[in-house]
C-alpha cells in the first residue's frame, strides 16, 4: 500500500496501468495492489480506545486481509503489543504528524 500526497495525474495513470487499484480521499491518494482497503480514522478517540479497536481488528483478520488506520500521532505504545501478537505492520509518519498504520496477519 502505498500513500501519496499530491501526486501528480500522469503518475496515478502508470500506476493504474501496473494494475494498482486507486482511492482518494481527503487530499491523498492511496494505491494498493489488488482492493484498497478502507482507512479507518481513529484521531478522534481518546487512548485507549483506538489500541482497543487495532488489537480487536488485528484478532479478527482473515490471511490476505489488511486494517489500516489513520492515528492522531507515532503509535510507539502499540509496538510491543503488535510484536506479541506477532502482528505484520508497518507505519508511516504524515506531514501533517499523524501516522497511518498497515496491519496484517
Amino acid at each position: 500500500m502505498l500513500e501519496l500526497h499530491g501526486a501528480p495525474e500522469g503518475f496515478l495513470t502508470e500506476l493504474q496501468a501496473l494494475g494498482f487499484s486507486i482511492a482518494h480521499e481527503g487530499g491523498v491518494v492511496r494505491a494498493a495492489q489488488g482492493a484498497v482497503p478502507p482507512l479507518i480514522d481513529l484521531t478522534g478517540l481518546e487512548a485507549p480506545e483506538p489500541m482497543r479497536r487495532i488489537l480487536l481488528a488485528h484478532a479478527a483478520l482473515r490471511a490476505e486481509e489488511v486494517f489500516l488506520a489513520l492515528l492522531p500521532h507515532w503509535p510507539a505504545p502499540l509496538f510491543p503489543h503488535l510484536e506479541t501478537r506477532q502482528a505484520n505492520y508497518d507505519v508511516a509518519l504524515r506531514p501533517d504528524g499523524k501516522a497511518v498504520l498497515w496491519l496484517s496477519r
